[in-house]
């Protein structure tokens, strides 16, 4: 962003002078707002909380529209932050701060990165993109995401009383080309009732990433060697030994630890991405074709449409027929006929819906239920053309071309369901940013 800028100012007209006062004001913003320079120089601890096996997302799973955070497990997301190096929430505090609070027990400690707004307590900042992080409160960060006097909010943001702070007990920088100097334990926040996190968890995350973890006690980092923390006994099972979750040794230099921070080669990065990427951990809810699969698999409205609706209901018509024989009352579960009949009188309705709707937009609502109870049809059509039941088959058939295309419902199904029978993610599904960091990275090895 800088950088950008900068350049522009040799485009632009104007004296030497003009254009020397505008690169000393840049330059100056810049380093008010990198992390590694005021980590070294004021003593500033940016930390990223990340949640843990046994201590699940907080509230904020639905503030990244492009990820399905809250599903991605933790060394995904610590995968997804040094190969993608994507725009973050972080919180900072002033190396000795005692009262200081992390949204998270558990985190990375930053090394690098540029700093674009900074808030003395929780401002909710939303993730547009990958790459693009704004507060919905801030209206200074309306039109962009730089937030203007960085140097005073940031210093507001570390120096306000813990108490003046109406949400959260902790601040709110974002923070975008993140750089992970190490991880963090924060052992005056842990409470193992609510963490449930133990020594080898830490260990496995720290030998994955092959990142050094440290332990953070009242404001100040301290070595914290989790393979000295286990000893293996003569069971020959391995144990956590007793105050594991002491410090081992003397404080460290804030500057100390950046540092010792290694650098993640383009190679690296293209793998840790990677890694990532096929677990598709993109958001598919609003996608029109991820609702066709869904009603596909698990039907919409009726409850035996849909994948496995016709077996389900050739299981509760025998269930039916045997408490029958045996004298009891059992509610008549219908029959495929019956599924079709329904469907094809909610087709109707819908249709006829969209006819007399006066709006475009409800139209398009109209055209997306219609879509739907289709998709379902689709998916009850092929368990009985399985089943045997041609009749049925070529009536779902007929009735899916009444309203739609079998053909169109099929292509899709083809084209985004796997072997296993799940969505199929396609490389259009990723967001373009991801597709371009990854060229970006490609392009580099």
């Amino acid at each position: 962003v800088f950088t950008n800028l900068l350049a522009l100012l040799g485009i632009f007209g104007g004296n030497n002078r003009e254009q020397s006062d505008l690169k000393s004001t840049f330059e100056s913003e810049e380093k008010s707002r990198d992390v590694e320079t005021l980590s070294k120089e004021k003593g500033y601890i940016f930390l990223h909380g990340i949640p843990t096996k046994n201590r699940g997302m907080n509230n904020t799973a639905e503030n990244n529209p492009a990820l399905k955070t809250g599903g991605m497990s933790t060394e995904d997301k610590l995968s997804l932050l040094m190969g993608l190096e994507p725009t973050i929430s972080a919180s900072v505090l002033k190396e000795g701060q005692q009262d200081a609070q992390t949204y998270y027990t558990f985190g990375v400690i930053l090394g690098g990165g540029k700093i674009l707004s900074a808030y003395k307590e929780d401002s909710g900042t939303l993730a547009e993109s990958l790459y693009s992080r704004r507060s919905k409160y801030d209206r200074e960060t309306q039109e962009t995401s730089i937030q203007p006097n960085i140097e005073n909010k940031l210093d507001e943001a570390v120096n306000a009383p813990v108490e003046s702070r109406s949400w959260g007990k902790y601040n709110e920088i974002v923070v975008e080309q993140p750089k992970v100097a190490g991880l963090y334990i924060n052992l005056s926040q842990l409470n193992q009732n609510q963490d449930r996190i133990g020594i080898a968890e830490l260990q496995k995350y720290a030998t994955d990433m092959n990142l050094p973890i440290y332990g953070l006690k009242d404001g100040k980092l301290y070595p914290f060697d989790v393979d000295g923390k286990i000893e293996t006994r003569e069971d020959g099972k391995r144990y956590q030994k007793e105050n594991a979750f002491d410090v081992d040794g003397e404080q460290l230099s804030l500057g100390a630890v950046i540092d010792k921070q290694r650098e993640v080669s383009s190679e690296e990065k293209l793998e840790l991405a990677t890694s990532v990427m096929e677990k598709n951990p993109f958001r598919m809810d609003s996608k029109q074709d991820y609702e066709s699969y869904d009603a596909y698999t698990r039907g919409n409205l009726n409850s035996y449409a849909g994948r496995g609706g016709y077996k389900n209901l050739q299981r509760d018509q025998e269930l039916h027929k045997q408490r029958i024989d045996a004298g009891l009352e059992d509610s008549d579960p219908g029959t495929a006929e019956g599924v079709l009949k329904k469907l094809e009188e909610r087709l109707e309705d819908l249709k006829n819906g969209k006819e007399s709707a006066t709006s475009s937009k409800a139209k398009t609502y109209f055209d997306r239920d219609i879509r739907k109870e289709l998709f379902s049809l689709y998916g009850f059509a092929l368990d009985a053309k399985e089943s045997g039941d041609v009749e049925i088959f070529d009536s779902a058939k007929a009735l899916i071309n009444k309203f739609g295309s079998f053909d169109d419902c099929a292509n899709l199904i083809t084209r985004r369901v796997d072997e296993r029978g799940e969505f199929k993610t396609l490389d259009t599904d990723v967001p373009i940013e991801i597709r371009q960091k990854i060229d970006e990275l490609n392009h580099i090895i």
